[in-house]
C-alpha cells in the first residue's frame, strides 16, 4: 500500500501528528528529528514527556503523537490537506550523509551490523565513506534506509505543501520560529539541542577529512533533488557558509 507515492509503512513512521494543535511534522532522519519530536512531545502532554532513554523518542508505540495508521482513510488524508499545518526541516546533503554514515556505519557497532548487510558489505567491516557512496548510488531512493534516502523524496516535495521548512544549520532560531508560530508562544524557546546528542557526529567539522572529489560528486549525484529544492550550494567548500531560508517547493 503507497499513500502520496511513498510505501504506506515509511511515511506512516515518519508522520508525527498533534491532534489537539493540528500540526503535523514529517520528519527527516539526521535532521534533529530526535529533538523536534521531544520538543512536540512536551508540547502535546503540557510538561515534560517522561522517557527512560533519549533512544525512546522513536518508538512510535510510546509517543503521544498520533500516527496516521490510527486514522480511518479519509481522516488520514485529512492531515494532509488545508485543515492541517504542517513542518519539516532540511539540512545540506553533505553533513547529512556523512552524519548517517559515521552514526550507523562507524561509530555504532549494533547499527553497523544491521546496515552493513543491508548495503552487501561483509559482517565487521568498516566501509570507507567512498565505498559507501559507490554501493548507495546502485540502490534507487525508494529501496534506501530512511537515514540515507533523499529529504526531497521523504518529504513528498511536489505532493504535500509545507507551512514551515526549517534549516538544521540554524535549529535553535529556526525552533523559535516554529514555538511562535505553531504554538502561539514567545518565551524563548527550551534548547532541546542537547537532548538528541547521543546521535551528534559533528559531520560539519570533519568534512575535509572525510570528502575527497569523488565523495562530493557522488553526493551531488545521489542528492541532487535537494541541493536543488532546498538551495543549497554544490561547491563543498560554502558548506559553512550561511544561507537563506528555505524556499518551500511548490506542490501540485
Amino acid at each position: 500500500m503507497r499513500l502520496l507515492g511513498v510505501p504506506f509503512p515509511r511515511v506512516n513512521y515518519l508522520t508525527h501528528i498533534d491532534d489537539k494543535r493540528r500540526v503535523v511534522y514529517v520528519e527527516t532522519p539526521k535532521v534533529a528529528c530526535t529533538s523536534i519530536k521531544k520538543f512536540m512531545m512536551d508540547q502535546y502532554v503540557g510538561g515534560s514527556f517522561d522517557l527512560s532513554s533519549p533512544n525512546k523518542v522513536h518508538d512510535r508505540q510510546l509517543s503521544p503523537l498520533r500516527q496516521l495508521s490510527e486514522y480511518s482513510a479519509g481522516d488520514g488524508l485529512d492531515v494532509w490537506g488545508a485543515g492541517y499545518r504542517r513542518f519539516s526541516f532540511v539540512r545540506n546533503p553533505y553533513t547529512r550523509l556523512l552524519s548517517g554514515y559515521l552514526d550507523k556505519l562507524i561509530h555504532n557497532e549494533w547499527e553497523r551490523e544491521r546496515h552493513l548487510p543491508m548495503m552487501g558489505f561483509e559482517p565487521g567491516s568498516y566501509p570507507t565513506l567512498l565505498e559507501f557512496l559507490e554501493r548507495l548510488a546502485q540502490k534507487p531512493d525508494g529501496e534506501r534506509d530512511i537515514h540515507f534516502a533523499t529529504q526531497s523524496s521523504l518529504l513528498m516535495i511536489g505532493r504535500v505543501e509545507y507551512d514551515f521548512l526549517g534549516r538544521f544549520e540554524e535549529f535553535q532560531s529556526e525552533l523559535q520560529k516554529l514555538k511562535v508560530s505553531f504554538y502561539d508562544s514567545r518565551q524563548e524557546a527550551e534548547s532541546y539541542e542537547d537532548f538528541g546528542k547521543h546521535h551528534a557526529s559533528n559531520a560539519s567539522k570533519k568534512i575535509r577529512q572525510y570528502y575527497g572529489s569523488r565523495e562530493a560528486e557522488l553526493v551531488q549525484s545521489i542528492y541532487h533533488a535537494d541541493f536543488e529544492n532546498f538551495g543549497y550550494p554544490l561547491d563543498l567548500r560554502d558548506v559553512a557558509l550561511r544561507i537563506q531560508p528555505v524556499q518551500i517547493p511548490a506542490s501540485t
